[in-house]
């Protein structure tokens, strides 16, 4: 926060200045280089080609997607820059184009830019292997040809699964990396979350995935990269709203797309359903649990959840629920505008239809608070009612009237 206010000062004086404005001159720099060890530093290398008095220079690194990153950064004898950033503090996302450029502010006060330059952050930790296509890009590590093609196949299999629920034309090509271990892809990530196997990046057209080895692997490909994908047909749909639709609904349609359904949610789910420790859908609107077990329970119950408004109102209903949400309606009122019912009413028949839970509990458990409300609103009266009543009571040697 300290840096806040010069900063805004210095953009300011830059935008101001006639320098600036006349957008003509700028400093010159050379010998530039970036160089980094991947997930741990990233520096930054460059001579300024000028004899006139500087007073600071001003390193400015725009990851992509992001707000520029300023650092202060000195300048030797030599008029030389060499500044490391933690790769943690940029929070590089992998394989992408990231931009920086420099301010230099002289001794007069004038401040003039450097031009832009960019630099591509890739996870070379590896050697990778890959398969191109119009559609899809396979890039993968440690593993055969067999498996990038295994991967392709599928891939295409899987657009057309997601493109049968979400009508949308997803970004081509689409990059697919797929990391050997799971350890390498939190790494990656930047994640500490051991549940996470996938990940889209919709905005860079680019998913990342760690599909273990074993008998199963064709059917985990199954079904995490048609799930990824249909992440890619919403962000074409939803676009700057992707964060107006709830989870619920983002993950419960991808879950739907997946050629190989995750045989285990319905297992879990049961098990839940009979705890009665079932998550609230509601509470499934802006985020999932990040503990491992509630936030498997979350994406079975919204595959569930999402598949019983799927066989209701098809694909146009599921489309026609993000729409709303486009238009910045809340999570609640959405589902009333699109559907014609409320969340809480979706939720109670999806617990009776397809869970099968007894219907006169839901229905106590749902009256509950009303029950209690109209026993509060009584009260009063059924107080003054009866001592009255007792008062009136004849004695038992009293004859009655």
């Amino acid at each position: 926060m300290k840096r806040a206010l010069p900063l805004f000062l210095l953009i300011l004086s830059l935008a101001l200045s006639p320098t600036a404005a006349r957008a003509q001159q700028v400093i010159p720099v050379e010998d530039l280089g970036v160089t980094y060890e991947f997930g741990s530093q990233v520096t930054f290398n460059a001579r300024i080609q000028s004899e006139l008095e500087v007073k600071e220079v001003m390193l400015f690194v725009t990851p992509v997607g992001e707000q520029a990153i300023m650092r202060s950064v000195p300048l030797d004898s030599a008029r030389e820059v060499h500044y490391t950033f933690r790769a943690a503090d940029l929070g590089l996302r992998p394989f992408t184009q990231n931009r920086f450029h420099f301010l230099v502010v002289l001794q007069s006060g004038e401040i003039l830019p450097s031009t832009s330059f960019t630099f591509r952050y890739e996870d070379n930790r590896f050697q990778w292997q890959m398969l191109l296509h119009p559609d899809f890009e396979v890039y993968w590590y440690g593993r055969s040809a067999a498996f990038g093609q295994e991967i392709l196949d599928v891939a295409r299999q899987g657009l057309k699964s997601a493109a049968a629920i979400l009508a949308a034309d997803p970004p081509a090509p689409i990059r697919i990396y797929a990391y050997d271990s799971s350890a390498d892809l939190q790494s990656a990530l930047h994640l500490n979350q051991p549940w996470i196997v996938g990940h889209a990046a919709p905005d860079l057209g680019q998913m990342y995935l760690y599909i273990p080895t074993g008998p199963e692997q064709r059917l985990e490909i199954e079904r995490q990269v048609p799930h990824e994908i249909m992440h890619f047909l919403q962000y074409r749909v939803a676009a700057e709203n992707l964060r107006r639709q709830p989870v619920w609904l983002m993950e419960g349609m991808a879950s739907l797309a997946e050629l190989y359904p995750n045989p285990e949610y319905q297992r879990h789910l049961r098990a839940a359903a009979d705890r009665r420790e079932l998550l609230s859908m509601v509470s499934l609107c802006h985020a999932f649990p990040r503990e491992t077990f509630g936030a498997y329970l979350a994406y079975a119950q919204s595959a569930s959840f999402v598949r019983f408004l799927y066989q209701s109102y098809g694909s146009d209903g599921l489309k026609k629920l993000m729409e709303q949400y486009n238009n910045g309606l809340g999570c609640e009122e959405g589902l009333t505008a699109a559907l014609g019912s409320s969340l809480s009413q979706f939720e109670y028949r999806w617990k009776q239809e397809i869970l099968g839970l007894d219907a006169g509990n839901l229905v106590l458990r749902n009256l509950s608070p009303y029950l209690l409300i109209l026993l509060l609103v009584m009260l009063p009266t059924t107080l003054v009612f009866f001592p009255y009543t007792r008062n009136r009571l004849p004695k038992h040697d009293e004859p009655l009237p």
